[in-house]
């Protein structure tokens, strides 16, 4: 199969079947103990620690399977999360929580982004609350619901982008799905998790860009469908969250300086930085 090369580390040679049954078996323990307890127990932390090392076993197996690995991955994300923001009423992450929720709420009862006089720096920028009030008013939820039980699952999500991202630069398999296994296991994504707020969505935008660059490097010409794709992940990184943006551009530009001097290849062409610059500050 592309991606399973020879010189992959095999160290289970494990019952696909009965592993994934292990995993469900105590994924759906581990929820079952967040509902039943008070609070998050310290046998949870086990269960995620060892659903963790299941994953990790997968990888290392003798016949890794992406997809469900991926899922696993995703699903894990999901359960720190929700074990966080649905345990705990008055649970907020920082202070930008309920700041968010308010514009949002105006949002989705106004119908239209919020004026410049009651929040400057987000008028121009509404992307965010717009979102968050889209969904509230589809699934006839509260602004705060929507924030804790949707928000999170494009993020975690996002994960696919970054194995595919990863895939694209080392074209190996299990280096790309241990790295996702890595990134779940960070204590600032975990915590990200359950504190969704205008740079995290922000943050999405720019994983997602980059696949796209890297997705199209080594074509002679850009296809159609690739510059509309960046144009609109560029529209959306500018209105999520305009300050994320400036912290973007640099990043963009050390990695187009480091391929022109150390690299063949070119990725991040003076074409996109160009674009990038002219959006940005048009807006």
């Amino acid at each position: 199969d592309k991606g399973k090369l020879n010189n992959n580390l095999i160290f289970f040679e494990s019952n696909k079947y009965f592993i994934t049954g292990l995993f469900i078996a105590l994924y759906l323990l581990s929820i079952s103990l967040v509902i039943i307890s008070p609070t998050r127990p310290w046998f949870y932390f086990i269960l995620i620690a060892v659903l963790f090392c299941i994953v990790g076993m997968q990888i290392f197996s003798d016949n890794p399977n992406q997809n469900l690995i991926l899922l696993e991955i995703v699903a894990v994300m999901i359960n720190l999360a929700y074990s966080v923001v649905l345990k705990y009423p008055y649970y907020f992450g920082w202070t930008d929580t309920p700041y968010l929720i308010g514009i949002s709420q105006v949002t989705l009862l106004s119908g239209h982004s919020i004026p410049p006089d009651l929040e400057l720096s987000y008028a121009n920028f509404p992307l965010y609350h717009i979102y968050l009030a889209e969904i509230a008013g589809m699934l006839g939820i509260d602004v705060q619901t929507a924030l804790f039980i949707v928000m999170i699952i494009p993020y975690a999500i996002a994960t696919i982008f970054i194995f595919k991202l990863v895939y694209q630069i080392s074209n190996k398999l299990q280096l790309s799905l241990l790295v996702c296994l890595v990134y779940a296991c960070l204590s600032v994504i975990i915590f990200y998790g359950t504190y969704i707020q205008t740079r995290v969505m922000a943050y999405i935008g720019f994983i997602i860009l980059l696949y796209v660059v890297f997705k199209n490097a080594g074509a002679a010409k850009h296809k159609i469908s690739y510059m509309v794709i960046f144009f609109f992940a560029l529209v959306y990184l500018i209105l999520v969250h305009q300050v994320s943006i400036f912290q973007i551009i640099p990043i963009l530009v050390l990695l187009f300086v480091i391929e022109f001097i150390f690299s063949n290849r070119t990725i991040i062409r003076p074409e996109h930085l160009a674009i990038i610059f002219v959006m940005t500050f048009s807006f």
